[in-house]
């Protein structure tokens, strides 16, 4: 490798585009690339993000904020000129599904040339969106465009589910003599055609990566892109030099982030959000409603309710838990494949031990909080933010430095060894806090492994199941229980047809994602359903009635919009829900 010295006159294009100052109104420039968002987790509520760098002589901007072809300076590729070529052997047919004949399931043409169209949009492209609905195939386009391209590839996944899945498509699709690397926790092999890694690593990694490591991949794929732009991945996007793509069927984002994945990576080169299957979707009323006699863990410190503390009490309600899993037997009865989705962990495992052990086995929820006491300590325990700490431990030793000055008076020496005192009780109580957190955590990781053995007719997703046990519970077994991150994203089961939503949420994309899960078409499967639970809970009701401004409004051109039916909903009153209605609906 040689250097090269950046002539002030000319722009240059590596990981970043090199744009000469005096060719650019420069605080125009950086101000059309800072953007302020809402964040919840900041002090003041609100982050700003900066797409740009700055050189004496340059201003380096996202590589597609600008084409360089159009630009009125001389732009020179200080890219790689190639790529060393990998042996990587393709068994994929593009737009070609299993269907049943002569009772066998053989591989046959669809007469849709969609994942071609895609592919060669990628190829003619330096980079960009791919956005394809739900189980249309992008993982296989990828790989395919991985063996066309024959240059090493870094493949980015959201978490550790999804990584094995990649695995195990790579392992049937392709023929990787040189086998398949990874850079995950403390596994750094990336050295390989392909390499897999985890948004958490390779975002934490990037900036710290060799240019050689850097200068290796001459193409890196995100899936799941619309997860690039998140504060702790973001790195990954600008960091390295070869071809970069996302995969996703939502690449917009509510909090309007997107804008970093498309000036970092590009603009949507492909996009068919069709489905040849429309979902039929319900809305069955529960009826059931909190009892504000009772003290109830629901609401936070202001008062309001806390969407995180309901759905947790919702998963240890043992009535609803009943209408769900009345209504998973009703389905699997007519032959149905089921995937249940909630935000609450402790539901999902509470529904699975009920499911496979019946009702009144130990439930997970049923774990007691640890007492101080039983970690060895005797202080209250409080609850920090990871800010708050820091903040405590900075006015710690800035108080210290204080104390050293030979001209503080005696009120403000004895003032701050006060505060110090307070501020040190303050984070040894969060210790104690944090050691009954992780105490709690090892009785409910033994909990769970203690489960997983004795479930024979069903399968459970949440982070303490490792990543192959749930991909085979997603393969293997008729019911599924799944925290809705590992649910509604990268779950690939063709034969899914039945979505039951016991909590919901208010974003169009993740309403997307989930319909999805059951839409993909499969030889011999049942007419997919999504059905959604609603409580007469104020807050739920209006989310699920965000839910259904979403689906009236689904635009034409992506098979919107959507049709739905509220079942025994006190509004829509000749709507009746009895048994002989759910089993025809789940039929």
């Amino acid at each position: 490798m040689h250097l090269v010295k950046r002539d002030p006159n000319n722009g240059y294009l590596d990981n970043w585009l090199w744009i000469p100052k005096h060719y650019v109104n420069i605080e125009g420039t950086k101000n059309a690339l800072t953007f302020t968002f809402l964040d919840s987790y900041s002090e003041t509520k609100t982050r700003s993000v900066c797409l740009w760098k700055e050189t004496k002589d340059h201003l380096l901007v996202p590589r597609s904020f600008w084409n360089p072809k159009d630009l009125p300076f001389q732009v020179y590729d200080l890219r790689p000129p190639s790529y060393p070529q990998v042996d990587i052997q393709s068994k994929i047919k593009l737009d070609h599904r299993e269907q049943i004949v002569g009772g066998q399931r053989v591989l046959q043409p669809t007469g849709l040339h969609y994942q071609q169209e895609a592919l060669d949009a990628l190829l003619e492209a330096p980079g960009g969106i791919l956005q394809l609905g739900c189980g249309k195939g992008k993982t296989c386009i990828a790989l395919e465009m991985i063996a066309r391209l024959g240059v090493p590839a870094l493949v980015v996944v959201p978490d550790t589910q999804l990584l094995e899945q990649w695995k195990n498509e790579i392992r049937k699709l392709m023929d990787v003599p040189d086998g398949v690397g990874l850079i995950q926790a403390d596994i750094f092999r990336w050295k390989y055609p392909i390499v897999l890694s985890t948004y958490a690593t390779i975002g934490a990694r990037a900036p710290l990566l060799s240019d050689e490591i850097l200068r290796w991949f001459g193409i890196v794929i995100w899936d799941e892109g619309h997860h690039v732009p998140a504060p702790t991945y973001a790195a990954s996007a600008e960091a390295f030099y070869g071809k970069r793509y996302s995969l996703t069927a939502t690449p917009s984002r509510d909090d309007g982030l997107h804008i970093i994945s498309e000036f970092h990576i590009g603009q949507v080169l492909y996009k068919d959000l069709t489905q040849e299957l429309k979902p039929k979707i319900y809305f069955k009323w529960t009826g059931l409603e909190l009892d504000e006699t009772k003290e109830l863990p629901v609401r936070d410190r202001s008062g309001e309710i806390h969407l995180g503390m309901l759905a947790g009490y919702l998963g240890q309600w043992q009535q609803r838990l009943k209408i769900v899993l009345d209504d998973v037997a009703t389905a699997l009865g007519n032959g149905r494949k089921v995937l249940v989705l909630s935000n609450s962990e402790g539901e999902i495992v509470n529904m699975a031990a009920i499911w496979s052990l019946g009702w009144g086995t130990p439930l997970f929820t049923d774990i007691p909080i640890p007492t101080p006491q039983d970690v060895g300590e005797t202080l209250l325990p409080i609850e920090l933010t990871m800010e708050q700490r820091r903040g405590y431990a900075a006015a710690i030793v800035a108080l210290k430095q204080q104390l050293a000055n030979p001209a503080i008076t005696v009120f403000e020496k004895n003032s701050s060894l006060t505060s110090i005192a307070d501020f040190e009780l303050l984070l040894k109580q969060n210790a104690v806090y944090r050691k009954i957190e992780a105490e709690l955590n090892r009785r409910q990781t033994d909990y769970v492994k203690t489960l997983v053995p004795q479930l024979t007719n069903c399968g459970f997703l949440v982070y303490k199941v490792p990543a192959p046990t749930r991909h085979q519970f997603i393969d293997t077994k008729p019911v599924v229980f799944a925290y809705m991150k590992y649910g509604k994203e990268g779950l690939d089961s063709p034969a899914l047809d039945t979505i039951l939503i016991s909590t919901p949420f208010s974003s169009r994309n993740a309403l997307q994602q989930v319909m999805g899960r059951s839409t993909r078409v499969f030889a011999g499967k049942k007419a997919p359903l999504v059905i959604f639970y609603e409580d007469n809970i104020g807050v739920l009701i209006g989310m699920h009635n965000k839910l259904r401004k979403h689906l009236m409004m689904w635009p034409h051109e992506e098979g919107g919009p959507f049709d739905y039916e509220m079942l025994n909903h006190p509004t829509r009153s000749r709507n009746k829900w009895n048994q002989n209605t759910m089993t025809s609906v789940l039929g």
